[in-house]
């Protein structure tokens, strides 16, 4: 069955993939940004890729990135005879990590998941360790690594099994097989990953990964302070509204607008997904019509204050955790489109969350509607509702934002679990 797999892979497989890539090239500016810089893939890899002991972290995204970042962190802070290989499949992943981030020694593009590719990249690297975060297995890596006896692990373990069926589970068996071990998130993801591999691969829970890094950015905020928090009014109410898409802004600035009709002292922060100069403008002028005094928050730095603007909006990248710890309710983006993003930023600096209805990629953004720490709005009226209910009701918003809080703090000690399977 895995011989087939392989053959039905490297031919009909790889025929698609590289069919949706070339239209892909053609039509979206992600695709081509990855595709473009894979250029020189072989010369950078073989002039960094210098004699030692590598661990091989493969991750698909920013959003991936997050939960193997605590994991490398402490592999640096315990081994230091380890050198560290990251590698994404997407630039939205790569480009802010070549850029900033400091606790790999190599960074790097995935090749593309061909059969060559697969046997050259793994002789290059020879890792110790192969570590894949969450789902983004490549079958070719995956079966070479297997031959050439490379130990793999599978970090913050989940898949989808509501759409999983038995033509799908058949090919994940024969990928997921060759994995020595499984770190699933939940119980539910050990059961289904059990239901799933041979015996050979070893399956626990151990936890996401992403409690912990938040919680180590709260605790780097809280001592490093954030000197941005004296920008604002003492009197200032702030909503933190990140991560957003136009369709979020659709329903978060009319509703922002009405709450201000009350609450005079209520401010805005509003971090776009992704702030380029169009999706600049496009809030400026979207906040014109609703004639709201707003500024950008390069210009709040100059200054110093945002004087009587309502409406902050965001033109920098990196600062949003912080950013948070300064709110008294967050909103987090994407739950109008594809799915919400990181809920946990908010969560563990205490504040009660808000989002749209599309929650279904996101435990923890479930596990705080449980908790009445989270809020799922589908209209701006929604929003005006609840957000007056918590601001008219100062000991509901202390109870739902403590109640975001203690949902992180129950869920550290993923990473300390996932190093003591690695190295005992």
């Amino acid at each position: 069955m895995n011989l087939f797999w392989q053959i039905i892979y490297n031919t009909l497989g790889l025929i698609l993939l590289y069919s949706i890539m070339f239209v892909g090239f053609m039509l979206n500016e992600k695709i081509r940004k990855g595709i473009k810089g894979r250029k020189g893939l072989w010369l950078k890899l073989k002039k960094e890729l210098t004699p030692g002991k590598w661990v091989w972290f493969h991750i698909s995204s920013m959003g991936e990135f997050e939960q193997a970042k605590p994991i490398i962190t402490t592999l640096r802070e315990k081994r230091k005879d380890i050198k560290i290989l990251v590698s994404f499949f997407s630039p939205s992943g790569y480009e802010p990590a070549i850029e900033h981030y400091k606790d790999a020694d190599v960074i790097s593009y995935l090749p593309f998941d061909t059969l060559s590719n697969a046997k050259k990249m793994l002789k290059l690297v020879n890792p110790v360790l192969l570590i894949f975060i969450k789902y983004d297995l490549w079958p070719n890596f995956v079966w070479q690594a297997k031959r050439m006896k490379i130990p793999m692990l599978l970090a913050d373990g989940s898949l989808s099994q509501s759409k999983s069926t038995p033509f799908s589970r058949s090919f994940y068996k024969q990928v997921y097989s060759q994995i020595n071990t499984i770190c699933a998130i939940s119980k539910e993801d050990e059961s289904f990953f059990k239901g799933l591999v041979n015996a050979q691969t070893m399956v626990l829970v151990a936890g996401d990964t992403r409690y912990d890094q938040v919680y180590r950015r709260l605790l780097r905020v809280k001592k490093e302070g954030f000197e941005s928090s004296g920008f604002f009014p003492k009197q200032a109410r702030i909503i933190v509204a990140g991560s957003t898409w136009l369709n979020d802004e659709e329903v978060v600035l009319p509703s922002y607008k009405e709450l201000r009709s009350e609450f005079k002292e209520l401010v805005l922060v509003l971090v776009p997904h992704e702030p380029n100069p169009e999706r600049l403008a496009q809030l400026e002028k979207m906040a014109s019509k609703l004639n709201m005094k707003n500024v950008r928050w390069s210009e709040v730095e100059k200054t110093g204050t945002i004087a009587h603007a309502e409406l902050i909006i965001v033109d920098k990248i990196g600062i949003l955790a912080n950013l948070y710890s300064l709110g008294d309710i967050a909103y987090v983006g994407g739950s109008f489109g594809y799915g919400v993003h990181n809920c946990l930023e908010p969560a563990v600096m205490g504040k009660a969350v808000f989002f749209g209805p599309k929650i279904d990629n996101s435990k923890e953004a479930k596990l705080l509607v449980e908790r009445q720490a989270g809020f799922v709005i589908t209209t701006s009226g929604e929003m005006t509702t609840k957000i007056t209910q918590l601001l008219t009701h100062p000991e509901s918003l202390s109870k739902a934002n403590q109640a975001a809080f203690e949902l992180v703090k129950e869920n550290l000690g993923a990473t300390e679990k996932i190093m003591g399977i690695i190295w005992g």
